[in-house]
This record gives structure tokens, sequence and C-alpha cells, in this order.
């Protein structure tokens, strides 16, 4: 993580910038991984699967880290329906909150809500069905 800050410092990336990209990830956990070794060792502690922060700070930076999770989220659906997508950036906004991941981020829960609506608009516009082109014969 340090690294990258140097990195993005090196090449004068604005210090905003700076702080969304330390933030993005918050205090999240890794659940694919946790539940993995959980299934490996009951006693695995959830706090190793845990990014290291600091949560987001910012509007911005809770809107970044939604829209990474929220991406990351439907793309593992796999051809999902459109009430499938609402529920799954519902869950994961939900999650988010839950967590504790946005206390620091001054987002209202209107915010939330015209942020939740944004992103199915973007996922419609790029998950939707696509004609399949004709092959040109040799």
């Amino acid at each position: 993580m340090a690294d990258g800050d140097a990195i993005l410092q090196r090449f004068k990336v604005p210090a905003a910038v700076r702080s969304i990209v330390r933030e993005h990830h918050g205090t999240t956990m890794t659940a694919y991984f946790y539940v993995k070794a959980k299934k490996m060792d009951p006693d695995v502690r959830e706090a190793d699967f845990r990014y290291p922060g600091p949560r987001p700070s910012s509007k911005e930076s809770a809107i970044v880290m939604l829209a990474d999770s929220c991406e990351a989220a439907v793309r593992s659906l796999g051809g999902p329906s459109p009430e499938q997508v609402r529920d799954m950036v519902h869950r994961v906004i939900r999650g988010k909150m839950e967590d504790g991941q946005l206390i620091h981020s001054d987002l209202t829960l209107n915010e939330l809500n015209r942020v939740e609506e944004s992103f199915l608009q973007t996922f419609a516009g790029i998950l939707h069905d696509r004609i399949t082109y004709p092959q040109e014969e040799a």
C-alpha cells in the first residue's frame, strides 16, 4: 500500500486521488479467501482477512468503493437478469453500510439511493443482450 502511494506521489497524482486509492477497500473482508480458509481451519481469524484501511473519508472514496465492489459482484453472476443485478447491487451497498465502511464518508441515505440507481443504469447499459453478428463467408 505504501509503495503504491509513493508511486502515485512520484507521478504527482493529486492528494485527493491518492486518498481514494488508499481508502477504496476500507477495512472490508476478502470474503472469498476467508470462507476458503475457514473450511480448512475453523479457528482462522476474520481480522486476518481484512484490508488495512483506512475506511473512506469522503463521498468520492465511498462511491469508488461501492462501484468497485458492485462491479465485481455483478460480473461474478455471469449473465444475470435485471432483478439479479438489482438484488446484488442492493446487497453490496447494504453490506458496506452494515460493516461500517461508510461511517466516515458523510453519504446520506438519499445519496446512497441515487448512487444505487446510477449503478443500475450503468450496469443495464453494459450488460444488455447483444445480437450475434453474422460471420462473413470466405
